[in-house]
């Protein structure tokens, strides 16, 4: 597993396999956006589906009172359990 730092301070694991977007700098923006999207809507909540390892979510729960992530590789779905324990959330 591959830790990757993601934009407010938290971060994701990517397996080997495992999707995540090759050039950080755009990844960081992409999940900038989101962010800017979520407080433009003041959006309490989320659902990410196809979520990997939590690339958008992780920060997302920062921001919200919690969401659901949807995933379908055993993988990517263990490296965002692993991420969302150590960083405290449920």
């Amino acid at each position: 597993l591959e830790r990757l730092e993601l934009p407010g301070g938290t971060y994701t694991y990517v397996p080997v396999g495992g999707f995540s977007q090759v050039n950080l700098p755009v990844n960081a923006r992409l999940v900038e956006r989101v962010l800017a999207f979520r407080a433009r809507l003041r959006a309490a909540t989320f659902l990410d589906l196809y979520s990997g390892s939590g690339n958008f979510a992780l920060p997302l729960a920062v921001h919200t009172d919690g969401g659901r992530l949807v995933e379908s590789a055993p993988a990517a779905i263990a490296a965002a359990r692993r991420a969302l324990d150590e960083q405290g959330f449920a």
